[in-house]
């Protein structure tokens, strides 16, 4: 789902169906073709949001994102 900050929209972009979890690493490629395709079109991402699933953790370290419990 792709949502403007400044504007009023949103668009889905994608879903995928799977009978398991989706493994970081195919998270780590879906992600980073989602995002060149919104820049392809001219949007800029800002931010992304996900939950604190495994998998989503063990992809934001791929990404070499890191995040702390306040």
């Amino acid at each position: 789902m792709v949502k403007g900050v400044c504007a009023k929209w949103k668009q889905p972009t994608g879903y995928f169906l799977s009978n398991k979890a989706t493994s970081a690493d195919k998270l780590v490629s879906l992600v980073t073709i989602a995002v060149g395709k919104l820049s392809d079109v001219g949007l800029d991402v800002r931010v992304n949001v996900y939950d604190q699933g495994s998998t989503n953790q063990q992809m934001l370290k791929q990404f070499s994102i890191l995040y702390h419990k306040k």
